[in-house]
């Protein structure tokens, strides 16, 4: 196994219990960013973000 896929592995792993933490109701996420964490409508594109 490569680097790479080590690497892959391990992430996948670390991180595939993180969306069973966040189902209980009443349960939030918060992103803090500048403004790549924003969500923009249609009308501002091509600017976009990705929250």
């Amino acid at each position: 196994m490569g680097i790479a896929a080590k690497i892959v592995a391990t992430l996948a792993a670390l991180l595939a219990p993180l969306p069973a933490l966040a189902t209980r109701p009443g349960d939030t996420i918060l992103i803090a960013g500048d403004s790549t964490a924003s969500t923009y409508k249609g009308d501002r594109y091509p600017q976009t973000g990705w929250g």
